[in-house]
């Protein structure tokens, strides 16, 4: 290679040398300096001797994450929390006491891993001499109040270094309301008392005490201020009342049964104290509807029953196996009587008539209540009266209650008429199966189901 091409190449690299070191010096990174705030205490804060305050700062660094920072807190250029902890959401801080009186400065350093550091401060004042005491006696905190009767305000305030006449009282709502009528002084006794009125909703009452060096003691409640008027004057407010217009309906009201108002307001046309859905006995109680224990929940209509517990726990008279199915209310007693008897007694009780059984489900629970009420699997000697029959027209198979025969479950051969048997019986465990029927007659002694829908 001639002279003249080491010359030319030489030149060549010198330049593409020094267009990289400029291409570097250009794209370096420009590193930001953090952001400090102090969030509390404000500048000018008065903060009575010996008190402890806990200073907050706020931290923020475009180029790194909190948790990449650190935090120094310094007090007039002293160091009092070194290396503080930045915590994921930036916040930082620091406690701090204070034995002599005076000004003092405190700042908050943030540091970045490169050292770039962002500082705030703010300047408090620490005054000789206690806060004034004080206690919120009214309203009461988490008491609720009405809109439209006036909220009570009590206060007793003291200040151990100075005269309650010294004091200069603050009252603030944090809903907004203007509460400037309320005393700016106590009495003598240190007490402040008065009265306002509110407006609905969620209220913070803090009550500040400023005392002649300017220290300051404070107290607050939280109440519920609702719109709740009384507009009958019966003495219930209108989220309590039925009818916060009829000054004869409210909680404790007579309530006579069968006028469809529900005076007491129970949720029952009548009483119901024990609030099972069934009224106490009283004038137009029907028997069907009628609660016979008023104090027992777990007695009254369509309860259930269980066979010779000695307690009538459905109300119908009768101490049987009874159950609630979804179309009908079903019982089942073993006391062993002619057709016409059961009949009667079946009416006589409030029920529709002998059971009728229009399902394969419901013979279902007929047969699993006639089983129920016996230790050796027989039913009252071997069946149980229903209220099918064709005692009116022979051959012709009726609901003794009126329903529809819709289905039936004879046993095989049945009916056949044999013997004047006008009157059906449901087959016990003792004889083929528990699931069939046979017509028989009337005059035999069976157990007994009836039924009400």
């Amino acid at each position: 290679m001639s002279a003249r091409s080491l010359l030319l190449l030489a030149l060549t690299l010198a330049a593409a040398l020094l267009t990289s070191a400029c291409i570097d010096s250009t794209i370096q990174a420009v590193n930001s300096v953090p952001e400090a705030t102090i969030t509390a205490p404000v500048t000018g804060d008065q903060r009575p001797l010996g008190s402890t305050i806990t200073v907050r700062g706020a931290a923020f660094d475009a180029n790194n994450s909190a948790s990449q920072l650190t935090a120094t807190w310094l007090l007039d250029d002293e160091i009092v929390c070194p290396g503080s902890t930045v915590q994921g959401d930036g916040t930082t801080v620091c406690e701090l006491t204070f034995e002599l009186s005076g000004t003092y400065r405190v700042l908050l350093e943030v540091r970045d891993p490169r050292n770039a550091t962002g500082s705030a401060f703010v300047d408090i004042i620490i005054l000789d001499g206690a806060a004034p005491a004080v206690t919120l006696i009214l309203p009461v905190d988490e008491g609720v109040y009405v809109a439209d009767e006036p909220v009570p305000f009590e206060a007793q305030v003291s200040d151990s270094d100075g005269e309650v006449g010294d004091i200069t009282l603050t009252w603030i709502s944090s809903f907004g309301d203007d509460l400037s009528g309320l005393p700016s002084a106590a009495g003598a006794d240190g007490s402040a008392q008065s009265q306002m009125l509110l407006s609905p909703g969620d209220h913070t009452i803090t009550l500040t005490a400023t005392d002649a060096f300017a220290l300051v003691g404070t107290a607050s409640v939280q109440i519920e201020v609702i719109d709740d008027p009384d507009s009958d004057g019966d003495g219930f407010p209108e989220s309590e009342d039925g009818d916060d217009n009829d000054p004869t309906i409210y909680p404790g009201a007579p309530d006579p049964y069968g006028d469809g108002i529900d005076q007491n307001c129970d949720g029952v046309d009548g009483t119901d104290n024990d609030d099972d859905g069934y009224p106490a006995p009283g004038p137009g109680v029907t028997d069907d509807i009628e609660d016979c224990d008023d104090d027992d929940a777990s007695v009254h209509p369509n309860a259930g029953d269980t066979v010779a517990d000695g307690v009538d726990q459905d109300c119908d008279g009768l101490d049987c196996d009874a159950v609630l199915d979804i179309n009908a209310y079903f019982v089942v007693c073993p006391d062993a009587m002619e057709w016409t008897l059961a009949n009667s007694t079946c009416l006589a009780h409030g029920y529709d008539a002998l059971a009728s059984v229009l399902s394969a489900s419901e013979l279902a629970v007929v047969a699993n209540l006639s089983t129920a009420v016996t230790t050796n699997g027989f039913i009252g000697g071997g069946s149980m009266w229903i209220g099918l029959n064709d005692r009116a027209t022979e051959g012709s198979f009726v609901w003794e209650d009126g329903n529809l025969v819709s289905y039936l479950s004879w046993n095989t051969g049945e009916p056949n008429q044999s013997g004047d048997e006008d009157c059906t019986e449901f087959i016990g465990n003792n004889h083929l199966s528990a699931l069939f029927w046979n017509d028989t007659r009337c005059d035999q002694s069976r157990w007994w189901a009836c039924s009400r829908r």
